[in-house]
């Protein structure tokens, strides 16, 4: 809702070590930690009475700040402290708490989406709580009780009404499928989608480098088959089913001569070409007693060969 500029309001800009508030009575909500704690410590160095609501007080040294400990992003915590607070004597209510979305949804033991929960929810129940007796009986104030609410300014994402909760989505990210968001032709169009400039510069970035990654992979490559070349054991490896030329070349620059291997097992080994042995549920119990239990082991594959003929390195030369 858009509402007239009040003309009649003139800023005057105040040396703030010049200030004197004795006798002002502030609580500020989220005051134990970033721009609240600084509240709290200048307001209570220039004379005023603070109530700081958070999680952990580091400001014990400082005179004139009490400490109420409060859970935020638990409603009942929020509805408790707003009943808490002396808001009939209170003149200045700043609310500053408040966390960042993070990347995966967390939900807190209420079942409310996190973010959710501190920056708005818990702002809104303790506001509704204090509302009605805010001010009511301060002695002759000289102006009337106000109620600062800060927050950050956003990414401008449009946010769902039918999803408040972020039940449904919950994600910076935008869905794609297939491979056509790392092509040239298509990259402005997906930057487009990135409305956050940090963001977005990222992603710009990461172009970058994924150019210079597909450069320079096709010069080791070449590269790489080119030396490999050289050693007529590497035409051998090759004949390996499921062994292209690129894992030849880089099980020959791991097993450099067969010759510095003292036995075969060794060399199977170190080259990860051997068999690996696996077992599973080796005890059981036996009369109350942890008995081994008596299993041939599992056989599994060698861990450099592929699942099939069709895997998907296999185009690659791997």
């Amino acid at each position: 809702m858009l509402t007239r500029r009040n003309k009649n309001f003139v800023w005057r800009r105040v040396d703030a070590r010049r200030l004197d508030l004795k006798g002002m009575k502030v609580a500020i909500v989220g005051g134990t930690g970033g721009i609240g704690r600084a509240f709290s410590r200048f307001l209570a160095s220039r004379g005023a009475s603070v109530l700081a609501i958070g999680q952990t007080f580091r400001d014990s040294d400082m005179p004139g700040i009490e400490f109420f400990k409060a859970d935020l992003s638990l409603m009942r915590e929020a509805q408790r402290i707003g009943s808490l607070l002396p808001a009939e004597t209170l003149d200045l209510v700043i609310f500053t708490n408040g966390i960042m979305a993070a990347p995966k949804r967390q939900e807190t033991a209420e079942e409310i989406e996190r973010d959710m929960a501190v920056s708005y929810l818990s702002r809104l129940v303790m506001v509704r709580e204090i509302a009605s007796r805010l001010g009511k009986n301060r002695p002759a104030a000289s102006m009337k009780p106000r109620v600062f609410i800060m927050g950050f300014p956003g990414t401008g994402q449009i946010g769902k009404l039918d999803d408040l909760n972020g039940e449904r989505s919950y994600s910076w990210g935008i869905p794609c499928s297939g491979k056509q968001v790392y092509t040239a032709r298509q990259r402005a169009e997906w930057l487009e989608k990135i409305r956050e400039p940090g963001v977005r510069r990222r992603a710009e970035i990461y172009y970058q480098e994924l150019d210079g990654l597909r450069l320079l992979r096709l010069e080791v490559r070449k590269d790489l088959l080119a030396e490999s070349n050289k050693h007529q054991v590497w035409k051998r490896l090759c004949g390996i089913p499921s062994i292209g030329a690129i894992r030849a070349a880089v099980l020959l620059g791991i097993m450099q001569t067969a010759h510095r291997f003292r036995t075969k097992r060794q060399l199977w080994t170190y080259s990860g070409l051997g068999v690996e042995g696996h077992s599973s549920a080796d005890h059981q119990v036996v009369k109350g007693q942890l008995q081994r239990r008596k299993k041939a082991i599992e056989i599994r594959r060698c861990r450099h060969f592929a699942r099939s003929d069709r895997s998907p390195i296999q185009k690659y030369g791997v």
